[in-house]
């Protein structure tokens, strides 16, 4: 069975309904390498946990700002946009795969929905 790999979505509000992306790129490169991709929606913690525990690994792809308060720090006027249920959710992910040493990867850049 191939490695299940987790990569969670970026939220866009272009929509009324908003809707939850993610990277085409990833997603074919997490298949060429063998793994099955697995998009995390930004949902409640106790629905994304349930998803982690199924997970062999995690993916976190580049994207926006995250939010200076979760490291002390204060937003900077030349702050772009931040996703504040993807900073949550990334950082729920990521204490929990530092905790259980769960293989993690980190891609720096940028991707549109």
């Amino acid at each position: 069975m191939r490695p299940l790999i987790g990569i969670p979505c970026q939220g866009t509000r272009r929509t009324r309904s908003g809707r939850f992306c993610g990277s085409q790129s990833y997603c074919r490169a997490v298949d060429t390498a063998g793994g099955a991709p697995v998009l995390i929606p930004l949902v409640g913690d106790e629905a994304i946990l349930d998803i982690y525990g199924r997970l062999d690994g995690l993916l976190l792809a580049g994207g926006g700002d995250v939010e200076p308060f979760h490291f002390g720090q204060e937003r900077l006027a030349r702050l772009r946009s931040v996703d504040s249920p993807r900073d949550r959710t990334e950082l729920l992910l990521v204490r929990r795969a530092m905790d259980y040493n769960l293989p993690s990867w980190l891609f720096v850049g940028a991707f549109r929905c």
